[in-house]
């Protein structure tokens, strides 16, 4: 390794050639790898506070159907009542993440299609974390001072 670069980027050698690597892209793409594996199945983190979800009825409906979907992508729920769903604990990149819109999304998805989840749009969903997307508006916002 030669060095770092603006906070974001790897400088690598290899022979005559300078690699560029994105930290945040490359992180990205490890837990992407980890979850189309399927290795978050084991790995959760019980939440101190549980939060409940409200959903709509056809929501709540095909979520609580689809509860080991859920719970393979990184978050345990369950049936909680009156349209609600409780998420009790989740895998550790989605620590952060916001869990209501996270279940909301889900529960959108199902119903798109019809009962049968897109686990790739899923996936590009889940690993889609603030800081990657912060990464990429500094790239663009260096790239518009480049250009001018």
């Amino acid at each position: 390794m030669i060095g770092e670069l603006f906070d974001t980027y790897l400088l690598l050698q290899n022979g005559d050639e300078l690699i560029l690597v994105d930290k945040h892209a490359a992180h990205e793409r490890l837990l992407f790898n980890r979850l189309a594996a399927g290795g978050l199945a084991e790995e959760r983190q019980l939440l101190l506070t549980p939060v409940s979800v409200q959903l709509s009825p056809e929501e709540h409906a095909l979520v609580t159907e689809h509860l080991t979907l859920l719970s393979r992508v990184g978050v345990t729920a369950e049936d909680f009542g009156d349209h609600f769903v409780l998420v009790r604990e989740v895998a550790p990149i989605l620590a952060d993440a916001d869990l209501p819109g996270l279940v909301t999304e889900f529960a959108e998805r199902l119903s798109c299609a019809n009962g049968i989840c897109c686990q790739a749009s899923w996936r590009s969903f889940t690993t889609g974390s603030p800081a990657a997307q912060q990464s990429k508006r500094m790239t663009e916002r260096r790239h518009l001072l480049w250009s001018s």
